[in-house]
Order: C-alpha cells, then structure tokens, then sequence
C-alpha cells in the first residue's frame, strides 16, 4: 500500500513514527527454498525464489505506522492479509480506549490483529467516533485515519454480514433456555466464579474520595498528577531505553500502622475508577519460583482489568540483600525484574523504609513518607469515619470530638474503636456518643500499654479488667 524511496526510511528512527503502511510477503529464500522470510516486494509468482536482502531489516520496518502481512493461499491462488502489526505508539494509545473492556482483549495485545479483526467490527462505530473527537491538526488523527483506510477493505465482509442479518426478540421459551449466570472474577477472592446477572449494578464509585486522605494538598496534588490516566498513558518522553520496561508508575507508601498507606491505595483505584487488587505476602509465598508465578500471574490479571496493583507490607520482597542468605537475594532480584516490567500503575507498603535494598530506589518513582497523626489528623480522621454514620445514630459534639483526638491512636484502632462503640450503644439503644467511646479508648490504650511494657498493668485481671471492674 506504500510506494516509498528505500532510502527515506532512514530518516525515521522511532518505531511507528512514520505515518504510513508498509506491505510484507511471506516466501521462501533464494538460498534455501525450505525457509521462508518476510520481503518488502510483492512477488510476481509466489514460488520464485527472492533475494534476502539484509538491509531491509525489521527495525526499519517497524518504523512505519503499520505494517501489514501476506500469505499467499495455494487454494485461492491468491495474496491474503495475515496480519495487521500496529507499531505506533499513538495507536496503540488510541485503541487502550476504543477497545477498552473488549472480552478476551488485553492491552499487550493491541499491537497485533489477524483476521477477520472481530474487536473492529464490534468497536467500528466507537473508532470513527474517536477520530471525529481528534483535534483535526493532530498527529493523532492522521495515524488514526491511516488505520481506518488500512481496516476498511478488510471489513466490507464482516460489515455485509452483520447488516443481513434480523434481529428478532427472543421468545419466552427461548428465554427459558438462555444461561443466567456468567464467569466473572472476584477481585477479593482472586478467583473465577459462576454469578447471577440479577446482581450485577453500576459500581458507585467515590466522587471525593481524596478529600479522606490525611495528607498534605501538595502531596495529593502529586499523587493526582502522576496517576492521571491521560497524561500517565501520553508521556513517553521518559520511557526506558528498552522496549517494554520502566513503563509503569511505582509507589512506595511506607510508614507505622494505621496512617492511611492502604487507604490511598484505595482512594487512588477509586478516583481512576478502576479496581484494586490487593496482594500480601502470604498470596504469593516465599520460594523464588512460587513468587514469581504467582506475581507474574497477579500483574497479567491487572493489565487486563486495568487495575491498580498493591503489595501490601512489601518488606519480606524488598529487604536488603546480604551474602549469606542466597535464597532471600534470589526473592528479591525475582522481584525487582518483575517491578521493571510492569505497565500499570503498583503500589507498594511497608513499615521498614530502612531495611530496603538500594536497586529498590531507582526503581520505584514516589516514595510517600507517613508520620503518626498530630491531633488536627486525628480530628480529621474522626469526622471521616463519623461522616460514614447516619446523623441520626450518633450525638457527638465538636468539644467531644477534641477530647476523643487526645487519645494517640491510629486511623484502623480508630475504625475499631468505632465499631465496638456502636455494638455498646446498640446493646444500650442508645446512639453513638462519647461515653460509649470512652469505654472502648480506655480498655484498648490499657491493652495496647500491656503489649508495649510486656507484662499485665498493676491491678489488672486476666480478663482486661481492674479489680473495681473498669
């Protein structure tokens, strides 16, 4: 389909950066008829030998922003297109959205599309709307409209078909035979299940979900931009060197317990409106090959639903190498392949920022640092649990709430002391208020002080209470 000077292929370097197609032929070699090879020219009679000429090299061919390959098919006697290779990177990108959600299509396979191009058929209506929505001076819209000249031709049939046929409601009996179930997979149970349609809705995602967050605007602000979908996808300035790696986005949360590490985890899988997929030491192991088997099937998954990965208390992967334990630096270098590798966006905890091995810092692109909570966080994280709660079914004033915020306790003992509040006040038919959470703040600061000291308070029984029964 492209008539070019050989020498003009030169002067592209990136791979898809020629806004053209280039036609490939599938035949044997002039040197050895048992081996076939891909050539630039059509042969005039498919079984003459043609000169391999090394100079066409793949590298140039894949400069152009498709490629399209031909067999020949002995029984029609004729050339038939094999493939379609999208080597544009502005297509690619393109087609992440128009094929988005497509069944059995993952985002590392929009780079190939073989006959009779079923996501195209389906999507058509969705590709054209696209390359209306381009801004008309965009380089965008040009690969775009090559595509669609590329694709026409090659879909008249499929679109003949589909318009020959009647679409007719079914009847009852019909209905009757129909499957109410489908295979799904369950993001928490990480497995496939068979699942009544009856049930499925529209997720209610967060709309403010950040504003939950117990962080600093500046540091929102960076998560925000660097996990923007559109600016995350279009910036490629910056990719590695190598094909295929540091193309993902990396975060480490690190910090103690309960300072909101998982919760931005969420936050950020709600804003983007993608699902999160939580993974923990115990899901993948500790043997080298199990963790790599497990993890490489964990990131598959993730590029196909898009979701926003976590490794949840990453610290058993990412502890610094010695050399006297070779099966732990075995883990670790497993892991740090793996992390290169990743498209999507990973985001790591952990509570032992010190104990990291170095290869991890060049690796990861934000490190998020979590202090204890001050009083004002601890207000904060108060009135967002409380906002969870019906007004109804809580009376705490805002000089209470003050009072509740002394108590150094975290987000999750917060969340805790919360929920066994409400179990009290319920028993009482009563609703939510401070004296109910004072019990509770009490009897789990003289716990926590039992575990800190390592020995039982003064006076204080085995069952958690004093000899006065407080």
């Amino acid at each position: 389909m492209s008539a070019l000077d050989e020498n003009d292929l030169t002067d592209a370097t990136e791979k898809g950066e020629r806004c053209e197609c280039k036609d490939v032929y599938f035949v044997p070699r002039d040197d050895d008829p048992n081996i076939f090879h891909w050539v630039d020219e059509k042969p005039l009679h498919y079984g003459i030998s043609v000169t391999y000429d090394k100079t066409k090299t793949k590298k140039m061919r894949e400069t152009f922003a498709v490629n399209i390959l031909h067999v020949f098919d002995k029984k029609e006697d004729e050339w038939l297109v094999h493939e379609v290779r999208i080597n544009s990177a502005l297509l690619q990108l393109a087609l992440e959205t128009i094929l988005e959600g497509y069944p059995s299509l993952t985002r590392h396979e929009l780079k190939s599309f073989s006959p009779p191009f079923l996501p195209f058929v389906h999507r058509w209506q969705d590709f054209l709307g696209y390359i209306d929505i381009l801004d008309v001076e965009s380089e965008t819209r040009t690969h775009m409209q090559l595509l669609q000249q590329v694709l026409e031709p090659l879909l008249q049939d499929s679109f003949k078909t589909i318009q020959d046929v009647e679409l007719v409601p079914m009847t009852d009996e019909q209905c009757l035979l129909a499957v109410s179930t489908v295979i799904c997979f369950s993001i928490e149970k990480k497995r496939w299940e068979r699942l009544d349609l009856i049930k499925f809705h529209e997720i209610a995602w967060a709309q403010h979900a950040f504003n939950s967050l117990v962080l600093d605007q500046g540091e929102k602000d960076l998560l925000l931009a660097l996990v923007d979908r559109d600016h995350f996808h279009k910036d490629k300035s910056l990719d590695d060197f190598i094909e295929g790696k540091g193309q993902g986005m990396i975060m480490l949360l690190c910090g103690p317990p309960g300072v909101g590490k998982t919760l931005t985890a969420g936050t950020i899988s709600e804003h983007l409106h993608r699902p999160l997929y939580k993974l923990g030491a115990g899901d993948l192991g500790i043997d080298a090959s199990d963790v790599e088997k497990c993890l490489d099937k964990a990131l598959k998954l993730c590029a196909h639903f898009g979701a926003v990965l976590l490794l949840d208390e990453a610290d058993v992967f990412m502890e610094a190498r010695t050399s006297n334990n070779l099966q732990r630096n075995e883990l670790v270098s497993v892991f740090l392949r793996l992390l290169e590798y990743y498209s999507g966006i990973m985001i790591l905890t952990t509570n032992r920022v010190r104990s990291l091995d170095a290869a991890f810092e060049s690796r990861i692109d934000i490190i998020l640092t979590y202090k204890s909570f001050t009083e004002a966080d601890r207000i904060q994280v108060w009135r967002n649990f409380l906002a969870l709660m019906n007004p109804e079914d809580f009376e705490i004033s805002d000089a209470e709430l003050l009072k509740l915020a002394h108590w150094d306790f975290n987000g999750r003992q917060i969340k805790g002391a919360i929920k066994t509040a409400r179990i009290l006040a319920a028993k009482k038919n009563e609703p939510l208020n401070a004296q109910h959470l004072d019990v509770v703040l009490r009897l789990r600061s003289k716990a926590i002080g039992m575990i800190d000291s390592g020995a039982k308070p003064e006076g204080l029984r085995e069952n958690g209470f004093t000899a006065n029964g407080t």
